[in-house]
């Protein structure tokens, strides 16, 4: 047998039919054993429970197929168990009628009780109740084996998104200032003087200003001001003349996702000057970067980062925020570490999906009701 054949084949439609199978089988003859054990007839106490959890296997695929077409989300717990209470009474009569055929199956019933009207109202002076507490536990056993697997899907997820976060943080090192760095520098730049030379001389103007940084900042314990955004513009080119001397690196705009996530990731401090807006992409992405933020002080910035981030208003704020974050490592390491699990929790698709989903239902409710309102009116009159 080679290696991976019994994983493969147990996937499989047929190994999944096999498996629950032999699930019911194994669940019918636990709830024989009493009845085996002390009865006189043990064969028909045997048949009678592999009947009754056979019939329930043939019906659980139903009530599986009908919870994927229930019109609610799974965090809307409430909705969804007040639509499976309204199931559970007719799939639970079909039960019997489907247990009455397994029953004709092995000889222990007529089959004219299989379509007997009356088999339901005798089932209620018996065993109807049991059967739906059973209907019960397979919802039960359903929506844990659903959330269970959500769980390894976003335990999944979020060992990809670590393991990218890896292969950025090698990239960035790959890209340090050593002599294949500068080789390849020149090697593009070379390239494209004859093509571009407007872009081959920005090329060169950006690499000297990363090598005189660099040189600049080699003994000292200090960290250069990154500002990323287009400076092409008449404010940009301003702020560049005015502060080409100091230790700020413009680098223009950055459409690069890697890229722009790699300055976030490992930047000491991010500066979000967002003052309007709802809900900010890029602040977003600065949080799931796991760095550290200063976001301007408003309701919109606030909403989303609460109590997780430092916040300015003035430049003095700024100064402090500065001397703050270098000095008070365990708020830095909280900010980053509660903001990351706010990105897993609130900020997913799932939930988001689920969010718009319950806001259109609401909104169609709504509409429903504003037209049920003028005929209602009409009939009065």
């Amino acid at each position: 047998m080679r290696p991976g054949f019994a994983g493969r084949w147990f996937s499989s439609r047929a190994g999944r039919i096999f498996v629950a199978a032999a699930a019911w089988t194994a669940v019918g003859v636990f709830f024989a054993v009493p009845g085996m054990a002390t009865g006189p007839n043990w064969r028909h106490a045997l048949l009678q429970s592999l009947a009754q959890w056979w019939a329930w296997g043939l019906v659980a695929p139903l009530i599986v197929a009908l919870d994927g077409f229930l019109p609610s989300s799974d965090r809307q717990l409430a909705r969804r168990t007040l639509l499976h209470l309204l199931l559970s009474f007719p799939v639970t009569a079909a039960y019997f009628h489907v247990l009455a055929a397994v029953l004709a199956l092995l000889g222990l019933e007529n089959w004219r009780t299989a379509v007997n009207p009356q088999l339901v109202l005798t089932a209620l002076r018996g065993m109807f109740l049991w059967s739906w507490q059973v209907y019960w536990v397979i919802v039960g056993a359903w929506q844990a084996y659903r959330y269970y697997g959500r769980y390894l899907s976003t335990e999944l997820r979020m060992e990809r998104l670590e393991r990218r976060f890896t292969e950025s943080r090698l990239n960035v090192l790959r890209m340090q200032l050593d002599p294949h760095f500068l080789f390849n520098a020149l090697n593009t730049i070379s390239s494209q003087v004859e093509r571009d030379p407007r872009l081959a001389r920005a090329m060169i103007e950006h690499l000297g200003d990363l090598l005189r940084m660099s040189l600049e900042t080699r003994d000292k314990q200090e960290i250069p001001l990154v500002l990323v955004g287009k400076t092409d513009n008449k404010f940009g080119k301003y702020l560049k003349q005015k502060y080409s001397n100091k230790s700020i690196l413009f680098t223009g705009g950055i459409y690069d996702a890697d890229a722009i996530n790699n300055l976030r990731h490992f930047s000491a401090l991010y500066f979000h000057g967002h003052s309007v807006g709802g809900t900010n992409p890029s602040l977003l992405e600065a949080m799931a970067c796991g760095c550290s933020i200063a976001a301007h002080e408003n309701q919109f910035n606030r909403a989303i980062l609460a109590e997780n981030a430092f916040y300015f208003s003035s430049r003095d704020d700024i100064h402090s925020i500065i001397e703050q974050q270098s000095h008070d490592v365990r708020l830095v390491s909280a900010h980053v570490k509660n903001n990351l699990e706010n990105i897993r929790s609130l900020y997913n698709w799932p939930k988001i999906v689920d969010q718009y989903e319950h806001l259109f239902f609401v909104a169609l409710e709504q509409k429903a009701i504003k037209q049920m309102r003028p005929s209602f009116s009409k009939n009065r009159h």
